[in-house]
């Protein structure tokens, strides 16, 4: 049975290497779990996905975002003091 406190693995989605885990699979994060780890709320984090800024795969009424994706989005939206 699948740890609750662990991202899904998606056997069907195959992608770059440099993105999957040792199985082979890409990670993937619910949208609560997207919100827990931004620490931000369904509306705001769905307003990310719906718009695009943060990429996401749909799977049946499943809206799921890879670990990648939410990396690359924190890296975007980094604050630089002074910059």
């Amino acid at each position: 049975m699948q740890n609750l406190n662990q991202p899904y693995s998606v056997e069907e989605v195959k992608v770059d290497t440099r993105m999957e885990n040792q199985e082979g699979h890409a990670e993937v994060l619910t949208v609560n779990e997207v919100c827990e780890a931004l620490k931000l709320g369904r509306t705001v984090v769905n307003s990310y996905l719906w718009d695009g800024t943060l990429p996401s795969l749909k799977i049946g009424r499943r809206r799921l975002v890879m670990r990648s994706d939410l990396q690359q989005f924190l890296e975007e939206h980094r604050d630089t003091p002074g910059a």
